[in-house]
């Protein structure tokens, strides 16, 4: 499993929980967040309301500085409590959005991509996205993009899904 999230200032900030399962080459997005005009504290407490011990994967301008204090997003993150982090990369060490793109529109076409209906930020964005004289329109596209840097990076970086769960205790003998 692992996270991702892309950052928003005048747009929603939107976080996607992916799982891979590797016996079959799914990837599944299970729960979508797109919420605009928050802070990091509040997008770090949605982070982690699932899958906290998942790595989460950061855009390139995470450490662009804020105006007024000349810290950058990642030190605001990181104070409110997100760890785990990572920054996106693509496979030929790239930050270029074709190739995940391709990645993700051909797992769609083989089914190799799943997404629960419960993720309707996903539906939205996926019926507005498209392209104009040749280039992607970069609006409304905040989960596609934190889909996109997860779905990347998940075969890499991702982490078995009940390393963040203990297994039961087992019972010797009931109670009467």
């Amino acid at each position: 499993v692992i996270r991702a999230i892309d950052l928003g200032i005048n747009h929603p900030t939107a976080i996607c929980w992916l799982a891979h399962s590797p016996e079959d080459d799914v990837i599944y997005l299970v729960k979508t967040y797109s919420v605009k005009g928050e802070n990091a504290a509040t997008h770090t407490v949605a982070a982690n309301s699932m899958w906290n011990f998942a790595p989460i994967v950061f855009p390139h301008d995470v450490d662009t500085t804020e105006k007024g204090s000349g810290k950058t997003i990642r030190s605001f993150y990181n104070e409110a409590g997100l760890t785990r982090t990572l920054d996106f990369k693509n496979m030929d060490g790239s930050l270029t959005v074709e190739p995940g793109i391709h990645m993700l529109d051909n797992r769609m076409r083989e089914g190799k991509l799943k997404v629960f209906n419960s993720c309707t930020e996903f539906f939205r964005e996926k019926r507005l996205y498209h392209r104009k004289e040749g280039k992607l329109v970069k609006e409304n596209d905040d989960v596609m993009s934190a889909l996109r840097y997860g779905a990347v990076m998940i075969g890499r970086y991702g982490v078995p899904f009940d390393r963040g769960y203990r297994s039961k205790p087992k019972v010797k003998r009931a109670m009467r």
